[in-house]
């Protein structure tokens, strides 16, 4: 993870740090293949779950 990143709070709710991981991807771009995880090839079941508008 990028350590030059900086929260900002907008309001009472909690931090968004989508924009810390967005940094993150574009600073260390070049290690994004090598950390990908081949779940293509996984021997066991996986269940893959996301958010359509998690900022968290």
């Amino acid at each position: 993870m990028d350590d030059s990143w900086q929260a900002t709070k907008k309001g009472d709710g909690p931090v968004a740090i989508r924009g810390w991981y967005e940094l993150s991807e574009r600073t260390f771009a070049r290690h994004l293949n090598v950390a990908a995880i081949p779940v293509g090839k996984a021997l066991a079941d996986v269940l893959l779950i996301a958010g359509g508008d998690d900022a968290l």
